[in-house]
């Protein structure tokens, strides 16, 4: 248009218009105001687009840098690290907490390829799954592995890498994401560590012998070997605890633990099961003789006494051997075997290795039987609790309950814990008996509440082994974590005569355990020897009074003062008083009447199974009241 403008203006120059017609003149004048209207509009808003546009540019480049401010603000703030990575490996562009992680400086990072800051042997962790993402056939992928930060220390991370596309203007590179995991690692290999080695020795427990024993036989029946299981234990080394105390105990057993690694083979496998037991197991025998030269070598264990605490003490064990196939060809097998072999050493004096023959077996006392059964039925899940309500004297409501711990045993049927509980002291079982009780209790009650049995309580009797183990304000700690249990819902109860055998260290024990938020009750009070100055220091919830002083409550008036004083003793201390054994609804009330708070007995229910114990929970039963 501006073109044919500029060709009608140089027309008209150059005609004569003074021929024409005023009304042509008009026209060619009205066409050439037309064109320069025109010309003048097009300027204008030729001028205005460039504005516009230059306005436009500028904006999108504002919204542009303030994108890229937002975009490296977060990329620097974030809490894991982060990366862009070239096809070929580089890092491109890292983020402040990648360089913290790693310890390096944004300049020292840029340029470097990943696998070069990747733990040598984790290098190869991720390549199958980088290939497959250059190729297409993934989109992202996660893995954990481990990285190299600059002082040599290693990082875990959980690795995760995406690839983004590219186009004509920017290659495609990756985005990878580095959460660092160090910790929860480490308390993962703790938490295993936990679960296959023993705590005190180091040695492997109960748990990881059972899988090594299971691989090793399976070894010797390929090779068509025999293999040795020795079981030994400590002589007389309840006494040791009684007379030096169970730091010495702890000393000595560490220092067995010691010199038993130094004296096997490095094919051997040695562990302890618990207490004060310990095991061997003999690979690569050729002939059973050579399993028995292997056991007599642990005999050497107590040829030079043990430094404990400043002093020396000799010691002895009892050392029984069991070998595979002759004497059995699983692991239960030949540690009940080996159990029963170690046993009649004992009965011999001690300080000497029998091996198994089956007319040892046939020889042996229904005590050493028991004990070779019970270890089975920590294993085996024979174990089960029974609960005895706790009901509120004024009220009639059921506030807590009492696990009792009870054994189903396949031969025996179910045994009560007065026919094996003292076995279980002896040998040192009731360690890992009690803990599992303390855990199962604990999962029991979780589960009733959340199926909304309300605000109630469980106790567990601790045993004096268990009080005296330096581990159990842990265990009690990881049984709360696992069930989600408030800790104010678990109730200890330990008996009189426990807590005043070492007054002070029961002090220190229970004061760690308050400090967990359960609650202690000082069971069968009144039969042990507590003063009150002692009972006065103690943190206690509350005492429980014997069952032999409520019996004859009703008749007998010296049971009604003991019962009355501890009741105002407890009161006075602001503790609770809980009777045991209230079996008729006299005794309940003469109870009532002198203030006594809770009871448990045959008058409100005997000790249930789990399932009848948890429907009367859940149904709210309610005993009427004392004075009802």
């Amino acid at each position: 248009m501006a073109t044919l403008h500029s060709l009608l203006k140089r027309q008209l120059k150059g005609e004569a218009l003074e021929g024409l017609s005023p009304r042509w003149q008009a026209l060619l004048e009205a066409v050439n105001t037309a064109y320069w209207q025109f010309d003048e509009d097009r300027t204008m808003l030729e001028r205005s687009m460039e504005l516009s546009s230059q306005e436009l540019v500028q904006a999108n480049a504002e919204r542009l840098a303030a994108s890229d401010d937002r975009f490296f603000s977060t990329f620097n703030q974030a809490a894991v690290g982060l990366a862009h990575v070239s096809p070929s490996g580089q890092l491109l562009l890292v983020n402040r907490k990648l360089c913290e992680m790693l310890r390096y400086t944004e300049a020292e990072l840029k340029g470097r390829r990943v696998g070069d800051l990747s733990h040598e042997d984790d290098r190869e962790v991720s390549r199958d799954l980088e290939a497959r993402l250059k190729r297409g056939e993934i989109r992202e992928f996660v893995v954990q592995k481990r990285f190299m930060r600059r002082d040599g220390a290693v990082v875990w991370v959980n690795l995760t890498v995406a690839r983004v596309r590219g186009d004509q203007r920017q290659p495609d590179y990756d985005i990878a994401v580095l959460e660092d995991v160090t910790e929860r690692k480490r308390i993962e290999i703790e938490l295993h560590r936990m679960a296959k080695y023993d705590p005190l020795s180091g040695l492997p427990n109960r748990n990881l012998l059972k899988d090594r024993m299971t691989l090793a036989i399976s070894r010797a029946r390929r090779l068509k070997q025999p293999l040795g299981f020795a079981l030994f234990d400590l002589d007389r080394f309840k006494e040791i605890n009684d007379t030096l105390g169970h730091p010495a105990g702890d000393e000595l057993l560490a220092s067995l633990a010691a010199r038993l690694v130094s004296l096997v083979r490095d094919t051997d496998t040695v562990a302890r099961l618990g207490g004060d037991e310990f095991t061997a197991i003999f690979e690569g025998c050729q002939t059973p003789e050579q399993v028995r030269e292997g056991a007599m070598r642990l005999l050497s264990l107590f040829d030079k006494p043990f430094a404990i605490g400043g002093r020396e003490l000799y010691a002895s064990g009892s050392i029984g051997v069991a070998i595979f196939p002759a004497d059995g060809s699983t692991f239960d097998e030949l540690l009940k075997h080996a159990d029963i072999a170690m046993y009649a050493a004992k009965r011999e004096g001690g300080a000497a290795l029998r091996l198994y023959s089956p007319e040892l077996h046939a020889a042996s006392p229904d005590g050493f039987s028991m004990h070779a059964e019970l270890r089975r039925a920590l294993d085996r899940g024979e174990f089960e609790l029974h609960y005895q309500p706790k009901i509120a004297v004024p009220t009639g409501r059921i506030v807590g309950v009492e696990a009792l711990l009870r054994w189903r045993s396949p031969d025996r049927g179910l045994v009560g814990p007065s026919d094996f509980i003292h076995l279980a002291e002896e040998t040192g079982l009731i360690e890992p008996i009690g803990n599992w009780v303390i855990e199962e209790a604990c999962r029991a009650l979780a589960a009733w509440r959340a199926e909304g049995a309300g605000e109630i309580s469980v106790a567990v009797n601790l045993s004096s082994r268990q009080f005296q183990n330096r581990g159990l304000v842990d265990v009690v700690a990881r049984a709360l974590e696992k069930s989600a249990l408030p800790a104010a819902c678990l109730v200890l109860e330990i008996t009189e005569t426990v807590m005043m055998e070492r007054a002070g260290q029961a002090r220190e024990v229970l004061d760690a355990l308050v400090a967990t938020g359960v609650r202690v009750a000082i069971d069968d009070f009144g039969t042990g020897y507590a003063s009150l100055s002692y009972l006065r220091r103690f943190p206690v919830h509350s005492v429980k009074i014997d069952r032999e002083f409520v019996r004859d409550i009703e008749s007998d008036a010296g049971d009604a003062a003991i019962v009355r004083a501890i009741v105002h003793l407890a009161h006075s201390l602001g503790l609770l008083a809980v009777a045991e054994g209230v079996e008729n609804q006299a005794q309940l009330h003469f109870l009532a009447e002198l203030g006594c708070d809770e009871y448990q007995g045959f008058h409100f229910s005997a000790a249930l199974p789990v399932r009848e114990v948890g429907a009367m929970l859940l149904g709210a039963p309610r005993c009427p009241p004392a004075g009802a």
